[in-house]
């Protein structure tokens, strides 16, 4: 590729800093060297020409968990926090409320080439991620998501249940949680369920133990219809959602965990849009690496 020799990993570290304000971050000769590629290119109009519009854009919202493999311990020798990939990156979220040292984007959790999030289970540490469904906080009568999950480590004693996610409604006073995704240990087995919380519906239904899956879910007012799919499996249940405001929040968490739970869980590709996403809505519905290497 013409563009291969500056468009490198190295480059996110660029980015990253300079939207830190991270100027001291020029005073590494590697950052250094690629910025001074990058512009030579700019300032000799010499580079790719913008896309007319982003795959990204098709989706609400999306969250692929990538760019992990930047070797830095910080900007400055004196940095002594947390390693920028060992946290989340807010930008893609309103809010969140999370122990950072539980999150982690690991290339172990991740789909089609790239990382994914790996998330410690903790009783004692609940995680929240928290993006709006529309940036004005709008709410949409329909909502799909989609998501990979790997459950192969994570630790749950038979009967417990815990959160995976939570779709919601907020006013910017009130919120309440409209519908919400359970995983639990039934027999041996996990188990999940999507259930409208009021008025009520949903069943658990049972999930891979040791691989990654594709999960999705449907909550639709005009249908009176949630839906769950496991790797394209669908379930539906039948609701009257007619009474409801809508939905304008679709959190992504770890809660409700109890004493005995352990081990990791992973997400990768999370995605909300307004129909169904199944493998992707991208052109040929294939997946490309965010950098090249």
């Amino acid at each position: 590729m013409k563009y291969k020799s500056w468009i490198t990993p190295a480059i996110c570290l660029l980015v990253v800093c300079l939207l830190a304000g991270c100027v001291a971050a020029l005073t590494n000769s590697q950052v250094s060297a690629v910025t001074k590629n990058v512009f030579d290119h700019f300032l000799a109009q010499d580079y790719p020409s913008e896309q007319v519009k982003s795959w990204d854009t098709q989706y609400y919202f999306i969250d692929r968990f990538n760019c992990d493999n930047l070797d830095h311990t910080g900007v400055l020798p004196s940095y002594t926090g947390p390693l920028w990939y060992q946290g989340v990156p807010t930008h893609n979220y309103f809010d969140w409320k999370a122990d950072v040292t539980t999150l982690r984007l690991s290339d172990t959790c991740g789909v089609e080439g790239g990382s994914g999030l790996e998330m410690t289970v903790d009783p004692l540490k609940n995680n929240q991620l928290l993006p709006q469904v529309k940036p004005n906080w709008a709410s949409v009568d329909v909502l799909y998501t989609r998501t990979y999950v790997d459950l192969t480590n994570l630790v749950v004693l038979e009967g417990q249940d815990l959160y995976l996610m939570k779709h919601r409604y907020t006013d910017g006073t009130v919120t309440n949680t409209v519908a919400d995704l359970r995983i639990r240990m039934k027999n041996g087995n996990f188990e999940m369920r999507y259930f409208n919380t009021s008025p009520t519906a949903g069943a658990y239904v049972q999930v891979p133990n040791n691989r990654k899956f594709r999960l999705e879910t449907m909550w639709s007012k005009p249908e009176n219809k949630i839906s769950l799919w496991v790797d394209g499996v669908r379930y539906d249940w039948a609701v009257n959602l007619s009474a409801l405001a809508g939905l304008n929040r679709a959190d992504l968490l770890l809660e409700s965990l109890d004493p005995g739970m352990g081990g990791k869980l992973c997400v990768d590709e999370y995605a909300l849009a307004d129909r169904q996403i199944g493998v992707g809505l991208e052109s040929k519905a294939v997946y490309l690496p965010l950098l090249v290497k």
